[in-house]
């Protein structure tokens, strides 16, 4: 799985040539690109909206998430599991750093960790890993 990052390189439309360049590694690249959408309604930002036709113009199947981030996909039951009973799910759309308590982005991968498949069943998400 390659990352692009901040540290790989950055999630705007000037990464073409990156991204012809690891479909000359492989043909099976996917993508997955937390929208930071404030609502249901917002639009994408223009370097994640470039992103996402970079991405399609270099033949790359990506997926934008319909939540603002990965962690608001995450389960109460999952984060309670990993961080304290006092930590509670994300809403749709609600930034990680405006909950309190909130935990370090760090901690996602323990919590994803305690999630299964089923959890995302019937989100975009899940239907996104299923297509993989």
């Amino acid at each position: 799985m390659v990352k692009c990052h901040v540290h790989g390189f950055a999630i705007a439309p000037k990464c073409q040539a990156q991204l012809e360049e690891i479909k000359r590694i492989t043909e099976d690249v996917f993508a997955l690109v937390d929208s930071e959408k404030e609502s249901e309604a917002a639009e994408l930002k223009p370097s994640r909206q470039g992103f996402v036709e970079a991405c399609e113009k270099a033949g790359i199947n990506i997926h934008v998430t319909k939540f603002r981030a990965t962690e608001n996909y995450f389960t109460a039951e999952a984060i309670q599991k990993v961080m304290t009973e006092k930590h509670r799910a994300l809403k749709p759309f609600e930034r990680l750093k405006d909950v309190d308590p909130h935990w370090n982005k760090n901690e996602n991968w323990r919590i994803a960790w305690e999630m299964s498949r089923s959890d995302l069943r019937g989100t975009d998400l899940g239907d996104f890993l299923d297509a993989l």
